[in-house]
């Protein structure tokens, strides 16, 4: 009896740490999960490639940056000479207020690259950029039409000069009509993307 009862202690003794023993391992057998994971490290891996490209417009954007500042200092210069030559042989008023409008053509052609620039920055590279509200694009649509409002006024600036010049009618007419088309169509695509917005 006592043997018995021994022996029964021993097997409960020896059960008891196994049923209660740490969960199983998961098998390493060849399985779905071997050949599972070289291809989810594979997709991971295109995945990182492909979020790198992104960082191809760092062309464009330092480009067009470039392109801004040197407009932006030669707009500076020319805006100097024209100054002086204001003060120095006295031009008349006609001439000098056709150079302002070409230097504020040429300024606005400058915020033109630079606003693009900025925006390629933030929607490909970082977002979180600090910018002015105005300045903030959250699609390719907020830019684009940021750059046809610009666009706009710049071609309004530049049919003020032609018509400051006094040329012939008919190239004023015709060039009118075409900046006039052109505005138009501008116009039309800022609104039609506002309700869509």
């Amino acid at each position: 009896m006592i043997s018995k009862l021994l022996v029964s202690k021993e097997y409960d003794g020896n059960k008891s740490p196994r049923a209660h023993s740490s969960p199983e391992r998961p098998t390493t057998g060849e399985g779905p999960s071997r050949e599972l994971l070289p291809r989810s490290r594979g997709a991971r891996l295109r995945s990182q490639i492909t979020g790198w490209t992104r960082f191809v417009t760092y062309v464009p954007v330092i480009a067009l940056l470039a392109a801004s500042i040197m407009l932006t200092i030669v707009g500076a210069i020319d805006t100097v000479k024209t100054g002086v030559d204001i003060f120095r042989s006295g031009i008349d008023s006609k001439s000098m207020t056709v150079e302002f409008v070409e230097l504020a053509d040429l300024f606005l052609l400058s915020i033109v690259l630079y606003i693009t620039s900025i925006g390629l920055y933030e929607l490909f590279i970082d977002p979180d950029v600090k910018l002015p509200d105005w300045l903030h694009f959250h699609n390719i649509d907020d830019l684009k039409a940021s750059l046809a409002s610009v666009i706009i006024v710049m071609l309004a600036v530049l049919f003020l000069g032609s018509v400051i010049e006094e040329g012939p009618a008919m190239n004023v007419l015709l060039r009118g009509g075409g900046i006039g088309g052109v505005i138009f169509a501008l116009a039309f695509y800022l609104r039609t993307s506002h309700k869509k917005g």
